[in-house]
């Protein structure tokens, strides 16, 4: 694969990265339940979620449902490669050459997740890493910069 593609590649990623922290930060929970899982995460501290990618929409979607299941994770958020196709178009729209150059086959499917309050999302990640099948990729997300006015 030429040099320049694996250049689009890494920036497909880290659009879908960035894209996915915000849908994330900005998604709540149902407050006043009893459920640690469903309480929201307050505050942002870094490396509060963590993204795993995979080849296939089907490997992400199996992914998810193993996840769902996990006691240690709080809320699961999964994304086809369509949908990160279409986050990645948003976030470049500017950049008319860039998204003219991408292809959805490019775009990794992700399951973003969020760990319960009191675990390591870095302890998480590499947990999942190794249980679920099909992993590519995975990463802790820091929370974004604090926007001043």
């Amino acid at each position: 694969m030429k040099v320049w593609l694996w250049g689009v590649v890494a920036a497909l990623v880290a659009a879908v990265a960035a894209v996915t922290v915000v849908v994330v930060l900005n998604s709540g929970g149902a407050e006043g339940t009893a459920d640690p899982r469903q309480q929201p995460v307050t505050g942002c501290s870094p490396g509060r979620t963590a993204i795993l990618y995979f080849d296939t929409d089907e490997q992400m979607a199996a992914a998810a449902e193993q996840i769902e299941r996990d006691p240690d994770v709080a809320a699961v958020m999964p994304a086809t490669k369509a949908e990160n196709f279409e986050h990645f178009k948003e976030i470049f729209a500017e950049q008319e050459e860039l998204v003219e150059m991408a292809r959805v086959e490019a775009i990794p499917a992700s399951v973003e997740v969020r760990p319960v309050a009191g675990v390591a999302v870095e302890a998480l990640q590499k947990r999942l890493e190794n249980e679920v099948p099909d992993v590519g990729t995975a990463q802790s997300m820091p929370c974004p910069p604090k926007q001043t006015r």
